[in-house]
């Protein structure tokens, strides 16, 4: 019991203190003063006091504006087909499938999507289904 107590109690000195920062050591509200032991090389590191539950808890290596950001991503995603000519045309997703664009005689083309019969990809050279071992722009 008597060390759940001493649990508890720094906790509260911890979380309540407001520490002040000297060299290697921090010093509480209560005077209560912390000093890691340390090897010389990393007795200039940045350092920061983190207080958890169970108590406070030195971690080289952090200074304010030290930190890293998050790399960013960016995805770029192809802007989907549009027919722009009559013809026969790839799926750009998927090989087993193609795009028959007609003309619509007002300048714009209507889009008609097909599948090819199971294991067969469209074969743009021919404009036909073809087996994949005949579609180069399709192997893998």
């Amino acid at each position: 019991m008597k060390v759940l107590f001493l649990a508890l109690a720094l906790v509260v000195s911890c979380a309540v203190a407001k520490p002040s920062v000297d060299g290697l050591s921090i010093s509480l509200e209560d005077q209560t003063e912390i000093k890691p032991v340390l090897p010389l090389e990393l007795a200039s590191a940045p350092r920061k006091w983190v207080c958890y539950w169970f108590g406070c808890i030195w971690v080289p290596g952090w200074w304010p504006g030290n930190t890293t950001a998050a790399p960013t991503t960016t995805t770029t995603t192809e802007a989907p087909f549009v027919c722009t000519s009559a013809g026969l045309f790839p799926d750009r997703d998927d090989c087993s499938k193609f795009i028959q664009c007609q003309d619509a005689g007002d300048g714009n083309f209507i889009e008609h999507s097909f599948s090819c019969p199971h294991n067969l990809f469209f074969n743009p050279d021919t404009n036909r289904c073809d087996h994949p071992e005949n579609v180069p722009s399709c192997q893998v």
